[in-house]
């Protein structure tokens, strides 16, 4: 998600406007990108660097970047030591962080979560509320917006202020993301116009996203250490499985979101599993069994056994037609219902998230001992890194890439 290099205007090609537009998108996405960076020791650099870095002549760095800085993108650093003309400090020069802020928001099943951020994503702000499932939906958005109004007012903004505002919501959402089609897990949600609400109370566009595809987006932005602790680089193919009252996921192919035609991709909650209903000979959804209840109730009345995987080989979910009474085979029904997935997509790497509690390491390495025997090339499998943050960071680095867009890609000096 580089800054674009194009204007909304489209100077002509060559003329001094496009000129000036080029140089400063190039020393502004040098020093951006550089705030980024975790390996950075400091987020400035000097004028030689930012010379080095984009090729530009130095009066040029200097006229851009002195541009930048009145308008409030950059901020002039310390001077530093060496490098200056005639033995003058160098001058140095960092992107401003806090020269806008974004906004993430996790409408969840049992909590209502805002969490403001600056522009290279730190955290400013935190807030919380307690739904639950049954909450009406305008109790529930009456939560949203008290949660909202905190964390503005906690970070010294005004509801004006940012720049830009993605929600994560449980569901289906319509193909332009402007509508909520079903969310069987939250009372009266589905009709409930939550983006209309949203843009009511901020003074910036809003964009809603599926719960899971944010984790998703989130997920793949952690570096992950291998078996060594060594880091690697951000997995391009991946499924992240959010087990919360329900089970969802979010599903990234070639570094990209796959929301699919009806935008239900990772909507798995309906696929048949091995277990049959109480009465008929119809198959339970696997949602009804894979979630977090279940595994909860799985880890407290079954605790697995200290060696190998019990019951690996048997009867999906113990015996014909009962419900899953251990972590294991909780996995085992799990394993079933993606390894379709994972065969069609040959993913890298499946990420369980959501309320895992005390039973995540266990039901990572069960499916992980399941997938073996299902799948061609058995992908890693991995706890979330974020927990019950992901689908907040991945709003906000949604809110970040649309001001990248639509802000920054924008600036000239």
């Amino acid at each position: 998600m580089g800054l674009s290099t194009s204007s909304t205007a489209q100077p002509i090609a060559g003329s001094a406007a496009s000129l000036r537009q080029r140089n400063s998108q190039a020393v502004l996405e040098t020093l951006y990108r550089h705030g980024q960076s975790a390996s950075a020791a400091t987020p400035s650099l000097r004028v030689v660097e930012l010379m080095r870095s984009t090729g530009l002549s130095r009066p040029t760095v200097e006229t851009v970047a002195e541009g930048l800085t009145a308008q409030g993108w950059l901020t002039l650093g310390e001077p530093a030591e060496g490098g200056g003309r005639l033995g003058r400090p160098a001058k140095t020069y960092s992107f401003h962080a806090r020269a806008g802020h974004v906004v993430g928001v996790d409408v969840g099943a049992h909590a209502v979560a805002v969490c403001v951020a600056d522009l290279l994503g730190t955290r400013v702000a935190l807030a919380r509320e307690v739904v639950s499932p049954s909450t009406s939906a305008p109790r529930r958005l009456a939560a949203l917006r008290r949660t909202l109004r905190g964390a503005l007012e906690t970070a010294g903004l005004r509801p004006s202020d940012p720049l830009a505002l993605t929600a994560g919501t449980p569901g289906i959402l319509d193909p332009s993301r402007r509508r909520i089609l079903t969310s069987p897990g939250l009372a009266g949600w589905a009709e409930f116009d939550l983006l209309s609400a949203l843009e009511d109370l901020v003074g910036c566009d809003v964009e809603l996203e599926n719960d899971a595809n944010l984790a998703a987006v989130a997920e793949r932005s952690v570096q992950h250490g291998d078996q060594h602790g060594e880091a690697r680089p951000d997995p391009d193919d991946l499924i992240f499985l959010l087990l919360g009252e329900r089970l969802g996921a979010g599903v990234i192919v070639n570094g990209q979101l796959v929301r699919g035609h009806h935008g239900a991709s990772g909507e798995l909650w309906n696929v048949r599993s091995g277990v049959r209903e109480t009465a008929g000979d119809q198959r339970r959804p696997l949602g009804s069994i894979v979630n977090a209840p279940s595994l909860a109730h799985a880890a407290e009345q079954s605790p697995r056994p200290p060696a190998g995987r019990a019951g690996r080989g048997g009867e999906r979910g113990g015996a014909e037609g009962a419900a899953p009474r251990t972590v294991d085979q909780i996995a085992r029904e799990l394993a079933h219902g993606i390894s379709p997935v994972l065969l069609t997509l040959d993913l890298e790497t499946v990420v369980l998230g959501g309320d895992l509690g005390e039973a995540g390491p266990a039901l990572r390495q069960a499916l992980a001992g399941e997938l073996e025997d299902l799948v061609l090339y058995p992908p890693r499998v991995e706890l979330s890194r974020l927990g019950v943050d992901a689908i907040l960071a991945g709003a906000v680095l949604q809110s970040r890439a649309k001001v990248e867009r639509e802000v920054l890609a924008q600036v000239v000096a």
